[in-house]
């Protein structure tokens, strides 16, 4: 379908295509294709259906590096960045392009992120636009993250799409988040803990870069189960 999820196995993070735990069946899987093959799905993903298959290109490294993207490059010694905190920290560049539809799933970050949306297709409507909705590290206790040692451990349990079992997850009609529309040009920072739910408006190019964690909100996460 349209829903894309990471997971854990062996102490790497996937995307969700086998079955590392009896009982979970995770949706997606993984697909090595070109990008000019992407390109066409998502040319395409503007007349499917949310049950239609879906396809989220990943570009990282070793095939891209800071120098691609000198907006993510570390500072020089003794020069301070406004993007990376902790350059020592980082965690390399990784590209996600995302065709009309696609959402990620509702999740926090295991540190800081910063997010570029660098635009997309012309002739592609809505063309480099992102929807996020973002809550703060103590809005977690009404999100319902799945817990440590489950393989998609710190994200929803709750579709964020759909309308939602409130006898089943009654709490979430309190979480309070914020919504933004990244566009072009624009950048987003994530602070560490921040839950983040992101729907791909048209065909866009994301590019991200995180760099070490920040304490502020960490109580909030160990109440919900979750190291700092």
């Amino acid at each position: 379908d349209n829903h894309f999820m990471y997971y854990m196995e062996g102490g790497r993070s996937l995307l969700r295509g086998s079955n590392p735990k009896k009982n979970w069946q995770p949706p997606t899987t993984n697909v090595l294709m070109t990008y000019t093959e992407w390109l066409e799905h998502a040319r395409m993903a503007y007349n499917l259906s949310v049950l239609d298959p879906h396809f989220y290109f990943r570009v990282s490294s070793p095939d891209l590096t800071p120098a691609d993207l000198p907006v993510f490059l570390p500072p020089k010694r003794g020069d301070e960045s406004l993007f990376l905190k902790d350059p020592k920290a980082m965690k390399g560049v990784h590209c996600r392009f995302g065709a009309a539809g696609i959402i990620a799933e509702a999740h926090y970050d295991g540190s800081r992120n910063f997010v570029g949306e660098f635009g997309g297709p012309p002739d592609h409507p809505n063309a480099g636009r992102r929807r996020y909705i973002l809550a703060p590290p103590a809005e977690c206790k009404h999100a319902y993250l799945l817990p440590r040692g489950h393989p998609s451990g710190r994200h929803s349990q709750i579709d964020w799409s759909r309308p939602v079992d409130l006898d089943r997850f009654p709490s979430f009609k309190q979480l309070r988040a914020l919504e933004v529309i990244i566009e072009p040009g624009d950048l987003l920072y994530i602070p560490h803990g921040w839950i983040h739910y992101i729907i791909s408006l048209g065909t866009n190019f994301q590019c991200n870069a995180r760099s070490g964690r920040n304490s502020i909100g960490a109580d909030d996460l160990r109440d919900c189960g979750f190291a700092a």
